[in-house]
């Protein structure tokens, strides 16, 4: 994919700890995360993604439980009237009840409502969950 060619990229001319490589969109780009999984699936070269108010159903659809196999924390408002909230809670809910695979780690998090703009209080911390840290507890254990 065009995202793994620029991972390589970076990767390649920059220091890149490439155990330590995450994936983050919001709206547009929180479905692009959530496509980028539905395409690459086991071969994805992120430790963890973060998609916000994005769009999972496609991707649930076409793989299931297999996406557990990528922690993943999804924020979405259930006020979004841009992209429904169902995107985000449709495939969260659904790794999170799968027993084979177990999710490795699946979170969800809905902004009582908040609109489209999910995405600020997540970035600057101010909702009070820290994705960077949760970030940094995952690694890739195999190299790309």
């Amino acid at each position: 994919t065009d995202i793994d060619a620029f991972l390589q990229w970076a990767a390649s001319h920059y220091g890149v700890d490439q155990s330590r490589i995450y994936l983050t969109g919001l709206s547009c780009g929180g479905i692009g995360t959530w496509e980028y999984l539905r395409t690459v699936g086991a071969n994805a070269l992120p430790a963890a993604v973060v998609p916000i108010c994005g769009n999972g159903i496609d991707a649930w659809n076409q793989r299931g439980c297999l996406l557990g196999n990528m922690p993943m924390w999804a924020f979405h408002g259930d006020a979004d009237g841009t992209i429904p909230v169902q995107g985000s809670i449709v495939p969260l809910t659904g790794v999170a009840a799968c027993t084979s695979p177990v999710a490795a780690d699946a979170r969800l998090t809905i902004y009582p409502g908040v609109g489209h703009d999910s995405w600020t209080a997540t970035y600057n911390l101010s909702a009070g969950h820290d994705i960077y840290a949760w970030l940094l507890t995952h690694r890739r254990t195999t190299t790309p």
